[in-house]
């Protein structure tokens, strides 16, 4: 229901995950893998408070050595550490470079 209401809203919309725990983990690596897949062009953003989300960011730059996650995806999640820098990197949002160009008919 979320990823409808927010694939139906204008340009600037996305997904922004808080603090959470595994639930929005798991909701926010759906949005991520279907940005990747070309399902959504939807901006895909990490609210940073005090550093909770460094661990992923982290784990994103080494996967992305290790080679499991292409160059061209690394910034599918932007990073913002206020309200104010996450509605902005909404706004200036622009899809990897690395998705995969398939057709879902729902963009």
């Amino acid at each position: 229901m979320m990823a409808k209401e927010v694939l139906q809203g204008g340009e600037g919309s996305g997904f922004i995950a808080l603090s959470g725990g595994y639930g929005t983990l798991e909701e926010l690596m759906e949005v991520v893998t279907w940005n990747q897949l070309g399902i959504h062009n939807r901006g895909v953003v990490v609210l940073n408070v005090e550093g909770y989300w460094d661990g992923l960011l982290d784990w994103i730059n080494g996967a992305v050595g290790a080679g499991f996650v292409g160059e061209g995806n690394r910034n599918i999640i932007a990073e913002a550490k206020t309200g104010e820098e996450a509605v902005k990197a909404l706004k200036e949002y622009r899809v990897a470079k690395g998705r995969f160009k398939l057709e879902w008919g729902n963009e």
